[in-house]
């Protein structure tokens, strides 16, 4: 069945569509806005009113050489609204703070291991609270806070099962309870396709449409950009690339499966094929300052790794054929590269011959911190970019039809479509 219009959202709707044209076509006037968007002048007034007490948007003066009374021109203010957004990964919290632009104001990083949830979410909440204190940001000014967690993030409850090593950690409501903690509106994504997000709109190739990202972590991540849309799937986790099984007679992978593709291409694959040869590593940092003595060994798990990613990445390129295949995560550049330079060996003799054009594969551009401000877009884009989505009634869900609980109407779940070329970019730049 279809779903009707929501018009209760329309003015929702028209106050994102007048907002976006201000931050498009700024300076602009009323009347060009009203002209644009084929809205009423008073409408557009009445919104344009709100956005300036908010301080959202700002008047910059009246616009000379005019007959008449010149009119008022109106400009996107980018520092009216702020946004946080946290990575938390097994071993680390990256906090970043960003304007309504996604341009970075402040980055923390925090190493920590938490054994509990009563741990962790005290530990996110001093984190927010610093960026905002630090920089003298209101609280009121924050419009929200994104979270990338890595691992599978059930929507429409946002419940995560994260971090699959650590089996004593997250299984339940995050974004309920970190909201609670925080006060502030919560919005949850994998941290691999919030890398995605956050390389699409920060990286030079943001206008690449369509790209496949993989994240070495801890364990092995992968999101996917498909024609400026996120890829998500039937529950909202679609790209489980680390636990594609790759070895049908390999090891029990903590998920539960067997043979999973990031026991043998991760850090934690890594350090354990490393320490089973006699090297005890602390950081990923150590590995640029191996001996020679010891370098043979970093190679043969360079070796074994693109052994098994090489296939694997040929099965992406077959399945969803990508403009480009990124690697990224947590490892130095001199790692990476040294697995491209096998991996550029070992695809083209497993590459489907007949297929017109093969993806180049790359690094990423915006490294360690893709995930955190990928996740500082999510509240963003949920309150500025108009969607249709927003005018449309949301079908029932089975749990609603059969009476379930209404706090899982609204999924916190977020699936954002991305701007294009011919829409806003929250990098700042837009492309014409």
């Amino acid at each position: 069945m279809r779903p009707g219009t929501n018009q209760e959202h329309t003015k929702n709707y028209n106050r994102r569509v007048v907002l976006e044209v201000i931050r498009l076509h700024e300076p602009i006037s009323r009347a060009e806005i009203a002209r644009q968007v084929g809205l009423t002048a008073q409408t557009v007034a009445n919104i344009a009113e709100e956005l300036i007490l908010e301080g959202v948007v700002v008047t910059r003066g009246r616009r000379q050489g005019q007959r008449g009374q010149p009119a008022l021109e109106l400009e996107f203010n980018p520092n009216g609204a702020f946004a946080v957004g946290l990575h938390l990964d097994r071993d680390l919290l990256t906090a970043v703070l960003v304007n309504l632009k996604g341009e970075q104001q402040r980055i923390e990083h925090h190493p920590a291991r938490f054994a509990t949830p009563e741990e962790a979410y005290p530990f996110m909440r001093r984190a927010v609270e610093s960026l905002i204190l630090e920089e003298g940001i209101p609280r009121e000014r924050v419009w929200g806070v994104g979270l990338a967690l890595p691992g599978p993030i059930q929507a429409p409850n946002a419940h995560s099962s994260v971090p699959s090593s650590e089996q004593n950690w997250v299984r339940g409501p995050v974004r309920e309870l970190l909201e609670r903690e925080l006060g502030l509106p919560v919005f949850t994504e994998n941290d691999a396709t919030a890398a995605a997000i956050g390389e699409h709109w920060y990286a030079a190739h943001r206008n690449v449409k369509s790209f496949f990202y993989v994240y070495f972590g801890l364990g092995l991540g992968g999101g996917m950009i498909a024609q400026g849309q996120t890829y998500q799937g039937f529950a909202g986790n679609a790209i489980e690339f680390g636990h594609i099984p790759v070895r049908h007679d390999g090891p029990r992978c903590k998920c539960g499966g067997r043979g999973c593709l990031e026991l043998y291409t991760s850090t934690n694959a890594m350090h354990e094929f490393l320490r089973a040869r006699g090297l005890q590593l602390s950081s990923e940092a150590e590995l640029v300052g191996l001996s020679t003595r010891d370098q043979h060994h970093l190679d043969a798990w360079l070796d074994y790794s693109a052994e098994h990613l090489a296939p694997a990445l040929v099965t992406i390129e077959n399945l969803f054929d990508p403009e480009l295949i990124v690697l990224a995560g947590r490892w130095p550049r001199a790692l990476l590269e040294g697995l491209m330079v096998r991996l550029e060996t070992l695809i083209p003799p497993l590459r489907m011959q007949q297929k017109p054009y093969h993806p180049p594969i790359v690094s990423a551009e915006v490294g360690e911190d893709a995930a955190a401000l990928g996740a500082a877009t999510l509240p963003i884009f949920e309150s500025l970019a108009p969607h249709q989505g927003q005018l449309l009634k949301h079908p029932v869900s089975t749990s609603e039809a059969e009476g379930g609980d209404s706090s899982t109407k609204k999924s916190s779940h977020f699936r954002p479509t991305l701007p294009s070329s011919a829409s806003l970019a929250l990098s700042g730049t837009i492309a014409t």
